[in-house]
């Protein structure tokens, strides 16, 4: 075999092996969360969050902001948060909204919490719903209206991808 087929194998081998490896490190990850191995967790999972795993980055933004096995920091919960969001997670949505109503790691905005919430409780998660609800009770129909348009921003972002 040449150098050429060789390294040609060698790539194809990486692509193929890849999604497992990755598969194998979400469990490990997991399996190091639900022990309370929270740094180790935080280190299998970085990689794949980077990588785009929606679920993982949701679950790094809860350890950000949480303080579990990395310091204590909204802002990097947030975008963790934001990054799943914007490719559906519900539980990462739902948690920004929240941010988003109470200020933590971005500013407080009524509107923006409104708008991932309404985009979380259309999925039909009794967690958003109740928040979206506490959300809306708290703003005026201007703030509604602009937390509508921003909602529908984010739809259309999210379509586009």
């Amino acid at each position: 075999m040449n150098k050429f087929s060789q390294f040609l194998f060698a790539m194809l081998l990486f692509v193929a092996l890849a999604p497992v490896s990755f598969a194998e490190n979400t469990n490990k990850g997991y399996e190091a969360f639900q022990s309370g191995d929270y740094a180790k967790a935080h280190k299998l999972w970085v990689i794949e969050a980077e990588q785009g795993d929606e679920f993982v980055q949701c679950n790094l933004g809860v350890m950000y902001e949480k303080g579990l096995g990395v310091p204590q920091d909204y802002k990097e919960a947030a975008k963790w948060f934001l990054k799943a969001a914007e490719q559906g997670n519900v539980n990462a949505q739902t948690n920004l909204g929240v941010m988003y109503f109470e200020g933590k790691g971005v500013l407080q905005s009524y509107e923006d919490s409104y708008a991932w919430l309404v985009i979380a409780a259309a999925s039909g998660n009794e967690v958003a719903i109740k928040n979206f609800e506490i959300a809306q009770m708290n703003m005026s129909p201007e703030q509604i209206k602009r937390g509508q348009q921003i909602a529908n921003e984010i739809w259309s972002r999210m379509k586009n991808k």
